[in-house]
């Protein structure tokens, strides 16, 4: 189990360290611009982390060689 673990920290620890900065500064004003007054800002960017809005579809997947 702890292997299992370790590679996806390690998974996770490269696709961050190659993420490209502007896409997620463009995800965030995305998510930003598309806030609705009345409902907690916090709620709706845990929809958007949950709902996959903020990942980056190049890095999402681990492939096997």
């Amino acid at each position: 189990m702890c292997v299992g673990w370790a590679w996806g920290v390690a998974a996770m620890a490269s696709s961050l360290a190659v993420r490209s900065q502007a896409l997620l500064a463009q995800q965030q004003q995305q998510a930003q611009a598309s806030l609705v007054d009345g409902i907690p800002p916090a709620l709706q960017y845990q929809k958007f982390i949950f709902s996959g809005h903020f990942l980056d579809p190049r890095f999402g997947k681990i492939s096997i060689l």
